[in-house]
């Protein structure tokens, strides 16, 4: 495991120099702004993954999750700027969601019905700019469609055991559930995300902002 270590250890570096923090050169259209705001937070994840990178494998493997379904979201964005819509009608759907569940909690009737109001004004100002509020695809749709559906199937399952309260993290030897082997079994699988982090940002700041989704 030793070479795979140093591996990460070279991306991470270039990742901390050339990529947190520095921002995109690109046009102020929309779509070069959504695509910018899923490389920001990107950027915090990589944060996340060289804080926790000799701490706790938990912590590790929620990193390399969101990393993973961001790098998912990402591609699926720049196939086609139907994806974009698609993803500009989740940001509405998403406020409405949070602002539900706010009403939900609100002790005070008046509360409930100030949200409420809110919750009709964003959908009204989405209607008047034609964006159709929606649920987003679901993370397992985007990465089939973006070609990494095999990646879902072998990363989720093997990062939500630490993510979620599993019988299996809770019960079995924690000298190998935390194991140093363990941890670098997670590191391997982020070296290839790294890897895919660093095309699309490339291909990006070569201004090829949509891409041909046979090209994936």
């Amino acid at each position: 495991m030793k070479a795979i270590r140093a591996t990460l250890r070279r991306r991470l570096s270039k990742l901390e120099k050339a990529y947190i923090g520095s921002g995109l050169d690109l046009d102020k259209s929309e779509p070069a702004t959504l695509a910018v705001n899923v490389v920001n937070q990107l950027s915090v994840e990589i944060a996340n993954i060289i804080d926790h990178r000799n701490k706790s494998v938990y912590l590790l493997a929620l990193a390399a999750r969101n990393f993973f379904e961001l790098i998912c979201f990402l591609k699926f964005i720049r196939i086609s700027t139907s994806n974009i819509e698609k993803w500009k009608g989740q940001r509405v759907q998403d406020e409405i969601d949070f602002l539900s569940g706010l009403s939900a909690i609100a002790e005070k009737e008046t509360t409930k019905q100030l949200v409420m109001e809110i919750v009709e004004k964003l959908k009204a100002r989405a209607s008047e700019a034609n964006i159709a509020v929606e649920r987003f695809t679901p993370t397992s749709t985007v990465a089939e469609a973006v070609k990494m559906k095999e990646e879902y199937d072998t990363s989720f399952r093997l990062l939500s055991k630490f993510i979620h309260p599993t019988s299996w993290s809770m019960n079995d030897d924690k000298h190998f559930v935390e194991s140093p082997e363990v941890y670098d079994i997670i590191w391997l699988r982020l070296l290839k995300f790294i890897d895919q982090f660093i095309e699309e940002v490339d291909s990006i700041r070569e201004g090829k902002l949509l891409h041909d989704s046979a090209n994936i």
